[in-house]
């Protein structure tokens, strides 16, 4: 038992060397370095069976080792295939990946911009924010006022699409601070949406697509619409948009 074991661990270490030898064989740079380590490795085992008077153990072992080490040669002739197939696998491998990197590095946000206010959706998580672009709190994010200075921000706003873009915000971040009635919903001024800003409205890039134009309008709509929490200005904000890139 224990015998046929050895033969056994002897003849997996053995097909490696050969592999190895032959894998150098296809790659010179390496094949130097591979027959030094193969040939250390055997005048090693040889020392050790004669420093342990286990030298006369070969001959059973071979003769143990060679059905094994018969049905490994028969592998060797595949891989000159498999030296050839490997890299093109791996090249395949790496631009799948590359194109998939590069699928998902357009635009992952949405802008929309009036005099006063430059706001911000992060698609994947739905939150929005802005910057203050005039006024008393000219330069600070929407994020780190509080509700008092939200409402202190819309009483400064002489915009009428900066007012309604932050009503948007407002409802969307604290729901129910309108209790006043002051909330003024209503679509953007005409003449303001050219292609550009169409295409920032939407998270798109020049040269986007019809496919591409209705893809991103479903799924803006899908989270800016009134019915879900969104508001009248930006669902109609990004229904110009479409309109404007598909021109309709």
């Amino acid at each position: 038992m224990i015998l046929t074991i050895l033969a056994a661990v002897l003849a997996g270490a053995a097909f490696v060397l050969l592999v190895r030898v032959y894998w150098a064989k296809a790659q010179p740079s390496r094949s130097s370095v591979v027959l030094t380590t193969a040939a250390i490795v055997l005048v090693a085992g040889l020392a050790v069976l004669a420093a342990t008077g286990r030298l006369h153990w070969l001959a059973a072992l071979g003769a143990a080792v060679f059905p094994f080490l018969r049905r490994g040669f028969s592998l060797l002739r595949f891989l000159p295939l498999l030296s050839r197939v490997a890299p093109l696998a791996g090249q395949a491998f790496a631009g799948r990946q590359a194109h998939a990197a590069s699928a998902g590095a357009g635009p992952q946000s949405s802008e929309v911009e009036t005099a006063e206010l430059r706001m911000t959706l992060h698609h994947d998580s739905g939150q929005m924010d802005g910057e203050i672009l005039a006024g008393p709190f000219e330069g600070r994010r929407l994020s780190t006022l509080g509700l008092d200075e939200l409402r202190s921000l819309r009483a400064a706003l002489t915009d009428g699409d900066s007012v309604r873009l932050l009503d948007s915000y407002l409802e969307r971040q604290h729901p129910g601070w309108d209790d006043t009635g002051e909330s003024t919903p209503g679509e953007p001024a005409d003449g303001q949406m050219n292609e550009a800003r169409a295409l920032e409205v939407l998270g798109l890039e020049a040269g986007a697509t019809e496919e591409d134009v209705i893809e991103a309008h479903r799924r803006l709509i899908q989270r800016l619409h009134p019915d879900r929490g969104g508001s009248t200005f930006l669902a109609a904000t990004l229904n110009e948009a479409k309109r404007v890139l598909l021109r309709d």
